[in-house]
């Protein structure tokens, strides 16, 4: 984020329950803002909603595509102005200035039913009276095409803390507009991302008016950086951030104490990080093929049936997972999200065969080539398994879905019958990489 730009946007702010923060949104903000917009494929009918002074818009505009329309719709004069001006004189915001229309005014002022796939909001609306935040929630309905995405940012906490500190009469209004969002959250939110890279931090809300459809997935790519920690060079699942503040303080507080020893935390800091690594992979969806949930090798490639699966008999493709692997898992098969559980077990060694009975969680995925079933299995050194994918949810093939701490395996199951094997037991696999499978049946193209 340019530093004039955070100058402009602090110098407009005339009324800080107009603007909702005192600061536009970090960079890491506005790409978990832009999660499913980024998932979706050209062409894509784009609003983003309180522009600011671009903070959001200028990592939107280095997304689009030839065929994308982009309308961004701020209420704040100087603002829009000033957004007319990067269009003119920033080259990053010229390159894309035929494919955008900038609206100067209120959102409800802006026509259109079922207009747009991707709605991007940043207006407070945890500031705003309870009606105009119930209109501008029934506006965002009436805006969104079927099948499409509403995402939204609130600073952390913020309505929660308003509501503590305006007791009685006084709290009312922030009540009600509280209980007008949760209801709003309960009904139709996917999912939630918290972004402590902002300030102050915040939660990105994903939002579906319109039930996800399995053949709806056909307009999904695989997009990286959801539960991922970028730190420089270096990207490792969300999940090290806390070993490394509680290591990276016991280490500070043994070097206070005078002791020897305080470098001890920080190499197993380092080795947990390697760990959850959490490398970029270049995905090459193909509907036809299969491809492995997981690094490692393969154990065995069997016609069985699961208990926890019904009566049907399954082709399942079994990894192990050494604790030199990427512990990240991956969809093998673009898919909605059916059902998830877990099935309580043993722990005993991943590689061995009893493993099929230990402690898994089961990701059911409804695909345009049939059920398909991706299984987390812990191992006997740790046995905690990481899985974020919510019931509903779209999934592009190649994404990532979880993890599994720490050798562990990974089973994939298919319809036996119209998927042919690729791999052999011993053979070395990389997640949403190697394919597994080929679908046999009528083309999923």
């Amino acid at each position: 984020m340019k530093f004039r730009e955070v100058l402009r946007f602090v110098l407009g702010v005339h009324d800080f329950a107009r603007t909702g923060t005192l600061l536009p949104t970090s960079r890491w903000g506005s790409l978990a803002l832009l999660r499913e917009c980024r998932r979706r494929k050209a062409p894509r009918r784009i609003l983003e909603v309180g522009s600011g002074t671009g903070a959001v818009t200028s990592v939107l505009v280095s997304c689009l595509e030839p065929g994308d329309r982009l309308v961004l719709c701020e209420i704040n004069p100087d603002y829009v102005d000033y957004l007319r001006h990067r269009f003119e004189v920033d080259p990053d915001f010229a390159r894309v200035r035929d494919q955008v229309e900038i609206f100067s005014g209120s959102v409800l002022d802006l026509p259109g039913t079922g207009t747009y796939d991707c709605i991007l909001s940043s207006i407070p609306l945890n500031t705003l009276p309870p009606g105009l935040v119930r209109q501008i929630l029934e506006h965002y309905r009436q805006l969104l095409a079927p099948g499409g995405t509403l995402s939204y940012i609130e600073l952390i906490w913020l309505r929660w803390l308003r509501l503590f500190f305006t007791p009685g009469l006084s709290g009312r209004p922030w009540r009600e507009a509280h209980r007008i969002l949760e209801d709003f959250i309960g009904k139709y939110q996917v999912y939630r991302e918290t972004v402590w890279a902002n300030l102050p931090p915040g939660w990105v809300r994903h939002f579906r008016f319109t039930p996800p459809q399995t053949r709806d997935v056909e307009m999904l790519r695989p997009i990286e950086g959801r539960k991922t920690l970028v730190m420089g060079p270096i990207r490792v699942a969300s999940d090290t951030l806390k070993f490394v503040v509680g290591l990276g303080g016991l280490a500070w507080t043994l070097r206070r104490a005078g002791t020897l020893v305080w470098s001890l935390p920080l190499l197993l800091t380092a080795g947990i990080a390697t760990f959850l690594r959490d490398p970029h992979r270049k995905v090459n969806p193909d509907p036809d093929l299969a491809l492995s949930a997981c690094d490692g090798r393969i154990m065995a490639i069997e016609r069985v049936k699961d208990p926890h699966l019904g009566e049907e008999e399954w082709l399942r493709i079994s990894a192990f997972l050494s604790l030199f692997d990427v512990h990240i898992n991956r969809i093998p098969v673009s898919g909605r999200i059916v059902d998830r559980f877990e099935v309580d077990g043993g722990a005993a060694p991943a590689f061995q065969k009893k493993a099929e009975n230990n402690y898994a969680c089961y990701l059911v995925l409804d695909t345009p080539q049939g059920r398909v079933v991706s299984v987390q299995r812990v191992g006997i050194i740790a046995r905690r398994i990481v899985n974020w994918m919510g019931l509903g949810e779209l999934a592009a093939q190649g994404e990532r879905y979880g993890l599994i701490r720490m050798g562990s395996r990974t089973d994939v199951y298919l319809p036996p019958d119209v998927y042919e094997p690729l791999v052999h037991p011993g053979q070395k696999v990389v997640a949403g990489i190697t394919p597994l499978a080929r679908y046999t049946g009528s083309s999923a193209r």
